[in-house]
């Protein structure tokens, strides 16, 4: 393939100065409030529609928010499109918790909304050496992974 029609890949960052505070208060409405469409988000933002849709076009890119559906009518005469609604990507990427609780260590697995995927307990004595409860972790990791069918790339680590 001749590198002068390869298209050019769209790059996206939460970290450009210009775009991030919109993109951030765009994905906590999310977050908190589903089943908003980008008029609403207009609206509640105080922003221009063309504004949001670049924003929400991008956050979709990164797999950030998603379509969730489409606007009922409520007895509207019908004309026009129906707005499309948004939700939060819970499943963008997933959590791994570590609890070192009075008991037992504990590993758990969470969606961004943080609904558990998986948790496990860690049967471990107090006399095991430091080596032996980092490599019982690293094995009830891998474990959760199989499990839950998460990919590693996907993990943020809490």
């Amino acid at each position: 393939m001749d590198s002068q029609n390869i298209p050019e890949r769209k790059i996206y960052s939460m970290k450009d100065p210009q775009a991030s505070g919109c993109r951030w208060q765009i994905l906590n409405l999310l977050y908190h409030r589903t089943g908003l469409s980008r008029v609403d988000l207009a609206r509640l933002l105080g922003v221009s529609k063309s504004t949001i849709s670049m924003h929400v076009d991008a956050l979709m890119d990164m797999g950030l928010c998603k379509k969730a559906g489409e606007e009922n009518s409520n007895g509207q005469s019908g004309q026009g499109r129906k707005p499309t609604l948004l939700s939060f990507c819970a499943d963008y990427r997933y959590l791994l918790l570590l609890d070192f609780g009075q008991v037992q260590p504990r590993l758990a697995i969470t969606n961004l909304l943080g609904c558990v995927l998986g948790q496990k307990c860690l049967t471990f004595e107090e006399e095991n050496s430091q080596e032996a409860l980092v490599e019982a972790l690293l094995e009830a990791t891998q474990d959760l992974l199989r499990t839950t069918a998460i990919s590693p790339d996907q993990l943020v680590l809490l």
